[in-house]
């Protein structure tokens, strides 16, 4: 996972680990990224763009969580990224709150949460206990999103709103100004190893322009592929 969102004018190297620091290089050099991406910082006046690294605990050694952590948190990365799948609003099952649990306290880095699951505001609290610092849900997963979205600030994470590749963004535009965050799915939720949706570039430079034009501090967090 990716976030993107404008800060001060600085650079920060992003870890040693031989992995990610190849992955931090990509994002350095525009000319080996794919047309349309821009470089982990781009100059724009007194502000950047910046990217930042979310990995996510699917990719994970299960049998090595403890020191897949480690190397994660050695290696630079901002964030953990934590697929919750309930086997209901997505088809697979992912892990549930003993393992979650478990993460939390060996993790030094802000946990990022995202449900793909039916009725998430049912465990906005218990999230919030765990130590969750971004807490995002699918739009068409509740009735409310607005509601949900508030329910999550007011328990003290950082609210964010995804959707997958077969929703408009315009969807989001409602809500913006009430998510830290929004996720675009670049494949559709549930399944690991698909193809990235190449359309995914047109819908973060569609989505960048309306938080622009708002004036929002929104970032846009690219998942999947």
């Amino acid at each position: 996972c990716f976030f993107h969102k404008g800060f001060p004018a600085r650079a920060r190297r992003g870890g040693s680990h031989p992995q990610y620091t190849r992955l931090f290089d990509k994002l350095r050099h525009p000319e080996v990224l794919p047309r349309g991406i821009a470089p982990a910082w781009e100059r724009k006046g007194t502000v950047s763009v910046m990217l930042y690294i979310a990995p996510s605990l699917l990719a994970a050694d299960f049998s090595d969580l403890r020191g897949e952590i480690a190397r994660m948190e050695e290696a630079g990365a901002n964030y953990l990224h934590l697929d919750v799948m309930d086997g209901s609003f997505v088809p697979n099952i992912s892990f549930g709150f003993p393992v979650l649990k478990y993460v939390a306290e060996l993790c030094q880095k802000p946990l990022d949460v995202h449900l793909m699951i039916v009725h998430p505001e049912k465990y906005i609290e218990r999230f919030a206990r765990l130590g969750t610092r971004m807490l995002s849900f699918h739009l068409n997963a509740v009735d409310n999103a607005g509601q949900v979205l508030a329910q999550i600030r007011a328990a003290g994470m950082s609210p964010g709103l995804a959707i997958n590749p077969d929703i408009p963004v315009s969807r989001l535009f409602p809500y913006l100004d009430q998510c830290d965050y929004v996720v675009l799915m670049s494949v559709f939720a549930g399944f690991g190893g698909q193809r990235f949706i190449e359309d995914t570039y047109a819908r973060i430079r569609t989505l960048k322009a309306e938080v622009e034009r708002l004036g929002l501090d929104v970032k846009i967090e690219v998942d999947g592929g």
